[in-house]
């Protein structure tokens, strides 16, 4: 009988055990959360959910962690948008002094409790690391005109960043959350994870932001749904290295509905990933998930959806969809979209596209006199400014249309 073979460590691997074990007293939750991670190491493409973003062989060594004070520079504290509330995270940590005063209704604590096991591996070492969760909290009925914008900011060095924030939304109570993640410049590992819970009939409209520049970042997102309760997303993504943000979402209530979009802009080397899992528990849920993404150079560009609908959630209504544009032979996507239906009474359906830019339209807008480069801008303009159209505030859609603008402008039109 020939013995099991042991799971070799990585050098990285190695590093965040030291790392853990210098870390001064951790709560025994913490102690077991890493025990389950060690067990797990990190994600490769063995792990089904992980199969096309091989983490294991790109995360080469763990930073050194990030101190527990300092303050991150002006540029790197700024929402975005005219108006808003900005929480801002200074290294994972709340930094109250860099922040606004809270509007009426909002509160915001300390939450050193255990939270509940997950399956990941990356939310597992989150849980580990993070030291405490910033918890806030808005009150029943509250509803907020203006956004509350999360600056998750890193300083200059590049260290290790471990974020944890919990949002729970009251009944009936409705908010607009600006996620940002900025100061990205230098090469960090950032490892995010914002957890939100909502109660009976509360509206959350999201937007999450991350130009990753040359960081490693891994942008967690868990969502639970009370009755009736409506969770809108927008993210738009882009980076020069390694970008992965997952979602996991249930709907624990009758009639809840969520919607996810996003938009990822890809150049370089760029690795940019969107996996989600939503699961339907309940009878009478909505769930929307369109995805577009514009993949230049050597980029590669994954999304994986997997929509799961228990046997007593009938009447579900799901539906997915993934575009892509490669705009270079070295441009690749993989997409993976996922039914498991374990009820009989449901309209679910997903769909995923790629392709080039249509030779027979660019032919056409130069034939009107426009530039090569200027078409194509147009045209991939359009393509991607249909996913920032619905964002419904302003200020937040201004913003992503200017991002976008941008990154096209630097892509200066080469096919």
């Amino acid at each position: 009988m020939n013995a099991p073979l042991a799971r070799l460590k990585t050098v990285a691997e190695a590093e965040l055990e030291n790392q853990f074990a210098a870390l001064p007293a951790p709560d025994p939750w913490r102690s077991a959360a890493f025990a389950r991670f060690a067990a797990l190491g990190l994600p490769n493409r063995r792990v089904e959910a992980w199969h096309f973003t091989d983490l294991r062989a790109v995360m080469e060594q763990a930073l050194p962690l990030a101190a527990t004070n300092g303050t991150a520079p002006q540029t790197a504290q700024r929402g975005f948008g005219e108006v808003g509330t900005r929480m801002v995270f200074v290294d994972g940590r709340y930094a109250p002094a860099q922040s606004d005063a809270l509007p009426a209704g909002v509160t915001l604590t300390r939450d050193s409790s255990a939270p509940e096991a997950h399956p990941d591996a990356m939310v597992t070492l989150n849980h580990a690391f993070a030291q405490q969760a910033a918890q806030i909290e808005i009150a029943p009925g509250t509803v907020l005109k203006a956004p509350l914008h999360l600056v998750f900011a890193q300083r200059a060095a590049a260290t290790a960043v471990f974020s944890r924030v919990k949002v729970k939304i009251g009944a009936d109570a409705e908010v607009t959350l600006a996620e940002i993640h900025t100061g990205l410049e230098h090469g960090h590992q950032v490892n995010s994870l914002v957890e939100i819970e909502m109660g009976d009939n509360a509206r959350c409209a999201h937007v999450c932001d991350c130009e990753a520049a040359q960081s490693l970042c891994v942008l967690g997102l868990i969502i639970k749904l009370g009755r009736t309760a409506h969770f809108n997303s927008f993210a738009m993504l882009d980076g020069g290295q390694m970008v992965r943000r997952q979602i996991f979402a249930d709907l624990i209530g009758e009639g809840a509905d969520i919607a996810l979009s996003g938009l990822m802009l890809g150049r370089g080397a760029a690795h940019l990933d969107t996996t989600l899992t939503i699961n339907h528990a309940k009878p009478h849920g909505v769930s929307r998930e369109v995805f577009r993404s514009l993949l230049d150079e050597n980029a590669h560009g994954v999304y994986q959806g997997k929509v799961i609908v228990k046997p007593h959630a009938q009447k579900t209504d799901g539906k997915m969809m993934s575009k892509a544009i490669l705009l270079h032979d070295g441009a690749r996507m993989d997409n993976k979209p996922e039914l498991e239906i374990f009820a009989d009474d449901v309209v679910c359906g997903h769909g995923a596209t790629v392709g080039g830019l249509d030779a027979e339209q660019i032919f056409y807008l130069q034939s009107r006199g426009i530039p090569r480069s200027e078409a194509e801008a147009l045209l991939l303009e359009a393509f991607a400014a249909e996913m920032i159209e619905p964002v419904e505030n302003e200020s937040l859609k201004r913003h992503f249309t200017g991002r976008l603008a941008r990154w096209l402008q630097a892509r200066g039109g080469r096919a």
